[in-house]
């Protein structure tokens, strides 16, 4: 499983765009996140935690 954290432009520090990818390589989720990157890396961060704990 996979999560990436993408800016949506490349100026904007408040949009971004978090998108989740299962094991098919299909895309899960997407979600904007327009709070600071870091918030959105933290997200993506805890949402891999939750699927890794979901795949075990």
């Amino acid at each position: 499983m996979d999560v990436h954290v993408i800016p949506v432009a490349p100026n904007d520090k408040y949009c971004f765009l978090v998108v989740e990818f299962n094991k098919n390589g299909c895309v899960k989720t997407i979600q904007f996140d327009w709070e600071e990157k870091k918030k959105a890396y933290k997200y993506a961060k805890n949402l891999r935690r939750k699927l890794k704990r979901r795949i075990k």
